[in-house]
């Protein structure tokens, strides 16, 4: 039986090329301050914790993948009546996710230490903050429009 190649991070290898997207700005905002009806009072302040790093990401996804980021997306924003169970579950179930979509990266913790690479690592990924997590999520779903693009 063939063994599957490894990729010099030490992942399995993919038989496509995955996409590798610049993490300049991902920002951790800090002391930000919304008001009644989610008015930002307060901007705070943006702290770009990932200048000159990357993540990579496969180039693809599926429809399935694309509705349950609708229905994610629905549930965090409150246009959806769902409860907190399962807007739990759903947060669980896109880091799953994206744990199979993200590849390899970069990445360094807040105080400049590196991350354990994300593939298939659901805890990695549960140890980020929520607006690195929104990052990795918005940016895979450029990556994977601009693939598509490429390919139709």
């Amino acid at each position: 039986m063939p063994t599957k190649s490894r990729s010099p991070n030490g992942v399995v290898k993919p038989k496509i090329p995955l996409r590798r997207v610049p993490s300049d700005s991902c920002a951790v905002v800090i002391g930000q301050v919304l008001g009644e009806g989610g008015a930002t009072v307060d901007p705070g302040t943006p702290y770009y914790v990932h200048q000159g790093e990357w993540v990579e990401y496969m180039p693809i996804g599926s429809i399935g993948n694309l509705l349950n980021l609708m229905k994610s997306l629905a549930a965090a924003t409150g246009t959806s009546p769902e409860g907190p169970d399962v807007m739990t579950r759903r947060f669980n179930e896109r880091c799953a996710w994206l744990s199979e979509q993200l590849v390899a990266w970069n990445w360094t913790d807040l105080f400049g230490n590196p991350l354990p690479q994300p593939y298939r690592q659901v805890d990695v990924l549960m140890g980020l903050t929520n607006a690195e997590l929104v990052w990795l999520i918005t940016h895979h779903q450029l990556a994977e429009t601009q693939g598509e693009r490429k390919n139709g």
